[in-house]
């Protein structure tokens, strides 16, 4: 007899001292040759932010994601 159900999952991580979590931002540069910094001001700890918001731009400005580059401030 096969077992069958229904799951659904939910996740909320918080970080800072906040308690429901502390917001954060980037800025976005437009570089002479057509590229883009984006300046976040979270740090990445293995969550693959970087990456997100490098394809975010990238795809918001209609640029190669080569073109861009991530730093932390």
């Amino acid at each position: 007899m096969k077992k069958r159900g229904k799951g659904i999952a939910a996740a909320f991580y918080p970080t800072g001292m906040a308690g429901g979590g502390d917001f954060t931002n980037a800025i976005v540069k437009i570089k002479p040759d057509g590229g883009a910094d984006v300046i976040m001001g979270s740090v990445e700890l293995g969550q693959g932010v970087s990456t997100v918001l490098c394809q975010m731009a990238a795809e918001v400005l209609g640029i190669p994601y080569e073109k861009c580059q991530v730093s932390q401030q």
